[in-house]
């Protein structure tokens, strides 16, 4: 399994509903140890190559498998915060998104879940259902910030173009060294509860 990084063009895909089969629970049962090996939060199919509408996180609560899934509702309440991602190393930036959803998917067992996320759990699930749509999160920068991170991912988009891809030691080894919030290097259950309590502190940017 390996990272496909900015430029490639499953990431910027829509992807396909999928049917749950053996091989996507087995699938899904590996792409969590590997998310937790590169220090990620979540993992969607299109950053391992895979155009299909499925992405694992832990955000600190639990687990989740997340099949074919829906935001079904946003918060008016909007936050912003720092954001990495696997597929786009050495690269984060503040990134503004609703505090709070509802959200609609299926898990690895059949069974149709719906749930009201907040703070990091919501965060994670829109970041990760963007790559479902082939959106990344430097597409929600405003044009200045988004000219700021031009020459980083221009450098991202020819390596992938030269077939580069990350393994999970690779992406976390890229993005330890760069001064990221703890959040998005998560290293334990804890250490990203506590991001999310301090997360639901902050007063939301009105701007």
């Amino acid at each position: 399994m390996k990272i496909r990084i900015y430029g490639d063009k499953v990431l910027a895909e829509t992807a396909k509903p999928v049917e749950i089969t053996p091989e996507l629970v087995k699938l899904l049962d590996e792409m969590v140890p590997f998310m937790r090996n590169a220090r990620g939060v979540g993992l969607a199919a299109p950053q391992i190559g895979i155009s299909g509408r499925f992405f694992v996180m832990d955000a600190g609560d639990k687990v989740r498998k997340v099949i074919n899934p829906e935001i079904v509702s946003f918060g008016s309440n909007q936050i912003e915060m720092d954001e990495g991602c696997l597929s786009l190393p050495g690269v984060h930036r503040k990134v503004r998104r609703p505090k709070k959803i509802n959200v609609r998917y299926t898990s690895e067992t059949g069974e149709v879940i719906e749930e009201e996320l907040k703070n990091l759990p919501a965060r994670v699930f829109q970041h990760e259902f963007d790559h479902l749509n082939g959106t990344v999160f430097t597409d929600r920068l405003g044009p200045i910030q988004k000219k700021m991170v031009s020459g980083e991912l221009e450098r991202l988009r020819r390596r992938s173009e030269e077939g580069e891809t990350l393994s999970a030691d690779e992406s976390y080894a890229i993005r330890s060294s760069e001064s990221f919030p703890d959040y998005i290097k998560v290293a334990s259950a804890e250490d990203s509860a506590k991001v999310s309590e301090k997360d639901s502190s902050e007063p939301a940017n009105k701007e």
